[in-house]
């Protein structure tokens, strides 16, 4: 019973962790681009998607 009580407790808090908010990183942007074309393909396949993290992409151009 001790057992199920730290495994329970030790859940909580990674679960905690985990859907704790994320910070972006100055310069990018969300890909509204492939979120959409991710979105359209799966519905023609009869799916449903569902973001956890969306697509980012750089906002400023590549230097090379």
């Amino acid at each position: 019973m001790k057992r199920l009580a730290i495994c329970l407790a030790l859940s909580a808090m990674l679960a905690a962790c985990a859907s704790a908010p994320q910070k972006k990183a100055s310069g990018t942007k969300l890909d509204l681009q492939k979120v959409a074309s991710v979105n359209t393909w799966a519905e023609t396949k009869g799916a449903r998607v569902l973001w956890v993290h969306y697509p980012t992409h750089d906002s400023a151009p590549n230097e090379e």
